[in-house]
């Protein structure tokens, strides 16, 4: 499921992502539009690439989130996969980028997703945005919000905050960006947070009047159901895409805590409900 993408298929930098100032700032995370040529396809196509630190697992976790999320059925970027690129093959950063290219190979590890045409990030935390409460509303009652923050909560995502998904139109929305799986992207130097906060069960809490907080209550914990009887799947393909970005333990450690939190009546605690 998850493509693994080496030098000769990035046809080189396109653009910045919207917000060059945002993005391209000193210390800002590294991230490019770039052309990549994916597996099967007869022409590049702009591509969304994120560098991690090479000491952290956030290109995991990516792949952990793609993969959970293709497999749920949660709308997200066509195709996603990880890139290795040769230092001088990356487009110049305000930032210092050492920390995110592996000495040994002057390679940096990425992560890769199809840009989402027509898109703008959907801001619901700090309201930055055009979005008014009829919008927000609608995205609450949407289907996609609902089978969301249960794969979220699954994974221990703990970003799923402003600019995290991507608005199309209020029956269209697009998951991206999984770096924080598992609590943060580095779990695998300690242990996944049994705690992860998920932000879109406080959002909701936050706007939400009581009624309307049951029902969403109700409508997550469905959708949960649904998302623990696949969850057996998404292990299974989870062992085969980490090879090679974790080690057996790391992998173990992090399937088994998602295993546990994939159950329904860890969601429901989650919500303060009894199921």
């Amino acid at each position: 499921m998850i493509s693994v993408l080496h030098a000769d298929a990035y046809c080189g930098f396109s653009g910045w992502v919207s917000d060059h100032d945002a993005v391209h700032a000193t210390g800002a995370q590294p991230v490019f539009v770039g052309r990549v040529l994916w597996p099967g396809a007869s022409e590049p196509e702009d591509t969304v690439i994120k560098l991690y630190p090479t000491d952290s697992c956030g290109v995991a976790n990516e792949v952990i989130g793609f993969t959970a999320n293709a497999v749920r059925g949660v709308d997200q970027p066509a195709r996603g996969g990880v890139i290795l690129l040769n230092r001088e093959m990356l487009p110049v950063f305000d930032a210092d980028v050492t920390a995110y290219v592996d000495r040994s190979t002057g390679l940096a590890v990425c992560w890769a997703a199809t840009l989402v045409q027509n898109a703008k990030p959907f801001r619901f935390l700090r309201r930055l945005s055009t979005f008014d409460q009829d919008q927000l509303a609608a995205f609450f009652r949407s289907k996609f919000a609902h089978i969301l923050t249960g794969v979220d909560h699954a994974t221990g995502n703990s970003d799923r905050s402003d600019a995290n998904f991507l608005y199309l139109d209020d029956m269209k929305y697009v998951a991206i960006d999984q770096g924080a799986v598992g609590g943060g992207p580095y779990w695998h130097s300690s242990w996944p947070d049994e705690t992860a906060g998920n932000q879109l069960n406080l959002a909701a809490q936050r706007e939400m009047t009581a009624s309307q907080l049951s029902s969403w209550y109700a409508s997550v914990l469905q959708e949960g159901l649904k998302t623990q009887d696949i969850w057996p799947e998404v292990s299974n393909q989870l062992r085969r895409d980490l090879i090679g970005l974790l080690d057996s333990e790391q992998i173990d450690t992090i399937v088994e805590y998602m295993s546990t939190r994939a159950s329904n009546g860890t969601l429901a605690q989650a919500c303060g409900r009894l199921i």
